[in-house]
């Protein structure tokens, strides 16, 4: 994989399309209802997928690029392969929860073929 500054795959493109979806392009201003998503990354490293919640889909996904997040940080690079967008913060983490028990299941992969 090259890591070179500016170097863009087409995995990352697909992940910055499907943050624009997400966002209309730009992060909420203040004032802005919060928003509540739960997502899905795929490293490209390893090809495995973390499952999480987040209010900023563009800096968490960023966040786990640069390698802040722990858990995390020897699988960089990801692309976000899935998400979606609850009213509040219980019903997102409720569905996290839920995908993460699906996880190497028949509904997991279900899902995912849903996202392509």
């Amino acid at each position: 994989m090259n890591e070179e500054p500016g170097y863009r795959s087409s995995q990352t493109e697909q992940s910055v399309k499907l943050l624009a979806q997400a966002f209309g392009g730009a992060s909420p201003s203040p004032g802005t209802k919060v928003r509540h998503f739960t997502y899905i990354i795929q490293s490209l490293k390893d090809h495995k997928y973390y499952i999480g919640y987040t209010t900023n889909i563009k800096e968490r996904l960023t966040s786990h690029n640069l390698g802040i997040n722990i858990s995390t940080k020897r699988r960089r690079l990801f692309k976000l392969v899935y998400y979606e967008e609850f009213e509040n913060k219980r019903k997102a983490l409720k569905r996290e929860r839920q995908i993460k028990s699906y996880k190497g299941g028949e509904a997991f992969k279900k899902l995912l073929r849903l996202s392509l």
